[in-house]
C-alpha cells in the first residue's frame, strides 16, 4: 500500500486596482443612474466563468448571451478586466473573486489563486491475512 495525499489552499490573494477611460461606460452609467456592478466569478480545470452580477444590490439576469447591448457592454467590460488583471484565472487549480465596477468608472478585483500542495507520504505497507482481525 503505497499513499499519496492532496491538500488544497486558497492563500493566495490580490487586488487588482484600475480606473477605465470607456466613454460608452461612463454614458451608461450617466443614463441609468446606476451607482454600482458587482460580479463573482469562479473557475478550475480549463473553464471558468461569471456566475452572478448584481446592480446597486439587486440579482440581475445579465450573462455572456444576452442580447441587449447594454448587457454586452457591461458583461465585456467585467470579463475583459478580469482577462487582463488575472490571465489564466481559471485554468489548472483556478481561482475566484469579485468584481467591483462604480460610476466614476473604478474597478476593484478581488482574486483568490487556488493553489494545490501536494504532500507525499513516504509510508509502504505489506498487508498480510494475520493483520486482518476476524469478527
Amino acid at each position: 500500500v503505497y499513499s499519496l495525499d492532496a491538500e488544497y489552499y486558497n492563500n493566495q490573494a490580490e487586488t487588482y486596482e484600475n480606473n477605465l477611460n470607456n466613454p460608452e461606460l461612463e454614458e451608461y452609467f450617466k443614463r441609468t443612474g446606476i451607482e454600482i456592478i458587482e460580479a463573482r466569478y469562479s473557475g478550475g480545470g480549463d473553464s471558468g466563468d461569471i456566475d452572478s452580477i448584481t446592480i446597486d444590490g439587486k440579482s440581475s439576469n445579465i450573462t455572456w448571451h444576452s442580447n441587449s447591448d447594454d448587457d454586452k457592454l457591461i458583461w465585456n467590460t467585467l470579463y475583459d478586466q478580469l482577462e487582463s488583471a488575472y490571465g489564466g484565472w481559471e485554468i489548472d487549480d483556478g481561482s475566484s473573486g469579485t468584481i467591483e465596477l462604480n460610476n466614476n468608472l473604478e474597478i476593484v478585483i478581488s482574486h483568490e489563486w487556488s493553489i494545490r500542495e501536494m504532500e507525499t507520504c513516504e509510508g509502504r505497507y505489506v498487508i498480510t491475512e494475520n493483520d486482518i482481525e476476524e469478527e
